[in-house]
């Protein structure tokens, strides 16, 4: 999709490997997931010396490409943008338990395990999710 790997398949778990990261679940395209990425964007940039690791998935699958490449593009994204290639069905869902009714799910994960599990955020409670990675990271 977008990043390092644009246009191939790649496993971002496996590529940051044990850094501290957040894996954000979008369930489809739309005004609240874009504003959420974008938060996510600015906070992984702003953690970037924290070894902070983000990736954006949305579940709806491939149809959903064109949406995120014109996102990065107009609005600077930096962090990963990708979509399940299985949409709803992919192995990735059932991998992390993801509920694909709710719009959204944060996984912040430190060593690969994770420590913080997040639906339904929006932009009033993104901050439980920045507040979350500043602990993990030693409170910064």
């Amino acid at each position: 999709m977008t990043g390092k790997y644009k246009g191939q398949s790649t496993c971002y778990v496996c590529e940051y490997g044990t850094a501290p990261t957040i894996l954000a679940f979008f369930r489809k395209t739309g005004d609240q997931t874009a504003d959420l990425i974008v938060k996510l964007n600015e906070f992984a940039e702003k953690m970037a010396q924290k070894n902070l690791k983000a990736v954006a998935i949305l579940v709806e699958g491939p149809d959903s490409r064109a949406w995120l490449e014109k996102l990065a593009q107009d609005k600077s994204i930096k962090i990963p943008l990708v979509v399940l290639v299985n949409g709803p069905k992919d192995l990735g869902v059932r991998l992390y338990k993801i509920n694909t009714e709710a719009d959204n799910t944060f996984l912040v994960n430190n060593k690969r395990a994770v420590i913080a599990n997040f639906a339904n955020i929006n932009d009033n409670t993104f901050q439980e999710v920045a507040d979350a990675s500043s602990k993990m990271l030693g409170g910064q």
